[in-house]
């Protein structure tokens, strides 16, 4: 590029010090960072010394022996394999086999969920239930344990987090509660692409670009890019598309007629179990294009997972309820969507029910507590209230497998009808988010009238308010009729002071998150009502008294100092990724 010398930044490696405190960190996080005996950390330090002070390489390896525990034997046996491995002197070959090596020490069940990340394109984040959906609808996730499906995916995520394979992204990352989004590293990236080629997993050439041929099983198409070979290979014989697993695509031009008309006719996927189509928004996207297409999809009936963004139709075709196989449907961004079709409830197999960004939609699907099986539903097509929306959330209370639910409140009485009649009977909710988005213009502080006693929710550990009209909290939200809460998250609203049930004894709260609040005034009872918090985000809620951080910033942080603090205190963030 023509930069001269004292322009150029040459970063240096880390000391042998660094690059052990950073191995250690890693490898030793289930004993505080320290290693177990001598004998480990003797063999550890000479692995860290194969890293050759790369960054990279130590996270890796790290995570890599993260899962070993303090067996001599076993770090022994990593040692000689990375003798071989690392033998390459120069850093490029270093850092990619030490990725190699981290891939084929990964169990068995976490492979093919990591492959998958082989076609994604560079820098791109995707959603965590997104990516779980998939390795579901591949079949790469089974229950074990008791736990479902879906909390074992999110279990499988972690752990390629914990490994540094996969890079956390997300504001829950603040409570480490959950994992919202995830990414992969470059030169991680590069290896995954290497290792699918030479695996088979999907169709690669040299420089990553997506192949079809006979053969494949999954192809992704990214921003309407042209598959190479699409043509020539015959693409629309039968045979040909007869064996595609997943067909994930962002950014594809429907109007135009690209890929998914011409090149794969949907009705001729038959084995396909994983559809995710996200279409760029277009109000003017011809409607008779999209209806073909959609009844297209209704004779997929191997569909596992189907995710569907940016359609610009006014309903779904009847035959959607032919989908018994399917067990996540999500929706977005149907901006003309007015109703969904009665025969949804004949998808006796939904777990995931996701409706988010629909305008138009007046109504949930009529009896939608046939859907028995449903664990985590996200009702949120955000409404105009002047429809007069009728939600039927009393068939909530039907679903009696739910563990998450995201909805909208149209009015004080579905919140009545929401906290009486569905949340006591669904005994198994750990996660719920009421969102009062209809009323964002309007302040109706006639919510917090609403003073009805809530049986006490046992399991549910995480609550989030969106748009709270109320000046005080309801008395619902108390420690009695929530005893295991452990993060409480309030966004927006006309919140000024929590009420006197808010304190009638000590939460078990950790994680509190104060939003956009510009009326609160009461801090002080936080910490004394609170005793097992370790970490609290405010942002923009300027009259809080007491707040002993500069609530002038965009993002005011704490984190609990170590148990070594006998005070307890808590310690200023100054830095946080949003």
């Amino acid at each position: 590029m023509g930069a001269i010398e004292k322009r150029i930044h040459r970063p240096k490696i880390l000391s042998d010090e660094n690059s052990w405190s950073l191995f250690s960190k890693i490898a030793f996080a289930w004993n505080g960072g320290k290693y177990p005996n001598s004998d480990v950390a003797s063999l550890g330090k000479e692995i860290v010394a194969r890293c050759k002070g790369l960054p990279l390489a130590i996270r890796v390896v790290g995570g890599m022996m993260l899962g070993k525990g303090d067996s001599v034997s076993e770090w022994r046996r990593i040692l000689e394999h990375l003798k071989k491995a690392l033998a390459e002197e120069n850093t490029g070959g270093l850092v990619m086999s030490s990725l190699e090596l981290s891939y084929e020490e990964l169990p068995t069940y976490l492979k093919p969920c990591f492959l998958c990340f082989s076609m994604l394109p560079e820098d791109y984040v995707i959603a965590v239930n997104e990516i779980v959906c998939w390795w579901i609808g591949e079949g790469f996730v089974s229950e074990t344990n008791g736990r479902t499906t879906f909390e074992t995916g999110k279990e499988y995520a972690v752990e390629l987090c914990n490994r540094c394979l996969l890079i956390r992204k997300g504001e829950d990352d603040l409570f480490e509660r959950n994992i919202v989004a995830l990414q992969i590293h470059d030169l991680v990236r590069d290896m995954v692409i290497k290792i699918a080629r030479d695996v088979n997993f999907t169709s690669l050439d040299e420089r990553g670009r997506q192949e079809l041929s006979a053969e494949s099983r999954r192809v992704s198409i990214i921003d309407n890019g042209v598959i190479k070979n699409v043509e020539s290979t015959g693409a629309r014989n039968s045979k040909t598309e007869s064996k595609l697993r997943t067909l994930w695509g962002v950014g594809m031009h429907m109007e135009k007629e690209v890929i998914l008309n011409k090149n794969l006719e949907l009705r001729k996927l038959k084995q396909l179990r994983v559809l995710t189509a996200t279409f760029p928004y277009r109000k003017n996207q011809e409607q008779i294009i999209m209806k073909d297409w959609l009844y297209g999809i209704t004779s997929l009936l191997n569909l596992v997972s189907l995710s569907l963004e940016h359609c610009m139709v006014e309903q779904l075709p009847d035959s959607i309820g032919n989908l018994h196989n399917l067990q996540f449907f999500d929706l977005g961004g149907f901006d003309n969507l007015k109703m969904l079709p009665s025969t949804i409830t004949k998808l006796d197999k939904l777990i995931f029910f996701r409706i988010i960004g629909c305008p138009s939609l007046t109504c949930m699907p009529e009896e939608i507590g046939r859907l028995s099986k449903l664990e985590r539903l996200d009702w949120r097509p955000y409404a105009n209230r002047r429809q007069k929306i009728a939600s039927r959330i009393g068939q909530l209370k039907n679903l009696g497998q739910l563990t998450v639910l995201h909805v909208e409140i149209e009015n004080q009485n579905y919140l009545q009808e929401l906290i009486l009649n569905v949340l006591s009977e669904l005994k198994h909710l750990l996660r719920v988010e009421i969102s009062f988005y209809a009323y964002r213009y309007e302040g109706d502080a006639s919510v917090s009238k609403l003073n009805h006693l809530l049986s006490p929710l046992q399991c549910l550990e995480d609550l989030t308010l969106t748009f709270y009209p109320g000046e005080s909290t309801p008395v619902w939200l108390s420690p009695t009729s929530l005893p295991n809460l452990k993060f409480l998250c309030i966004y927006f609203g006309s919140l000024r002071y929590m009420s006197p049930k808010f304190w009638e004894r000590n939460w078990k709260i950790e994680g509190l998150c104060l939003m956009d609040l510009d009326k609160l005034e009461d801090w002080t009872m936080f910490l004394k009502a609170m005793p097992s918090l370790r970490r609290v985000r405010v942002n923009k809620c300027p009259k809080l008294k007491s707040f002993p951080l500069d609530l002038t910033q965009d993002d005011a942080i704490w984190r609990k100092e170590d148990d070594n603090n006998p005070g307890g205190h808590l310690s200023s963030v100054k830095s946080y990724e949003k």
